[in-house]
């Protein structure tokens, strides 16, 4: 993964927010930064920063196994991709952690390869079905309706290009419909009558 191979760690990484949309509005991560102050406070946190300029980019802090998990881990808090007002609630409470706890390491990095990073881990979590609530539940009415629109749009854009030339390896709308979150080929939403 891009980001242990940026910061140089070998433990696995996990970002507070649920999903990549909720980056923008980072309310976990506020809340749960605001209870780590008072540990940051005892000097009781390992922390790394990663920054740009004078901006802190995101903040690891990491977590011992214990009982509950039984690896070590580090939680990945960022206000990069957030709000203008969210970012500076972000970056505030960023360095009233600094205050209290110095880095192990400063890792400076320009925001566009943090936001490549940021995309990676999301890309990754879809890809593995660690995010894709149908993949867990099976499909609701709604999902299943807004699956058939997109395949049927997505015939009529496949017949566009067939029709100017463009020919399409067999099997490409399925493998993107696939990609997306397998769980809904095995209901039979990505067969072949819709597709």
């Amino acid at each position: 993964m891009l980001l242990q191979e940026l910061l140089g760690i070998n433990e696995d990484v996990y970002f507070v927010e649920e999903s990549y949309l909720a980056q923008r509005t980072i309310e976990r991560t506020l809340d749960y930064l605001k209870g780590v102050r008072r540990f940051a406070e005892a000097r009781k946190v390992r922390l790394l920063r990663v920054y740009e300029g004078e901006h802190t980019l995101g903040l690891l802090l990491f977590n011992s196994a214990d009982e509950e998990v039984p690896v070590d881990f580090w939680s990945v808090f960022t206000g990069a991709l957030a709000r203008d007002s969210s970012k500076k609630n972000f970056e505030a409470l960023a360095d009233s952690l600094l205050t209290f706890n110095l880095p192990e390491r400063d890792i400076e990095i320009s925001s566009e390869t943090w936001r490549d990073v940021v995309n990676e881990y999301y890309s990754l979590m879809l890809v593995n079905r660690n995010l894709c609530r149908v993949a867990r539940s099976g499909p609701s009415l709604t999902e299943v309706s807004f699956l058939k629109i997109v395949c049927e749009r997505s015939q009529k854009s496949l017949m566009f290009f067939k029709k100017r030339g463009f020919t399409l390896k067999a099997g490409f709308l399925k493998s993107a419909v696939e990609m997306g979150c397998p769980r809904l080929l095995s209901t039979g939403l990505g067969s072949t009558r819709w597709l």
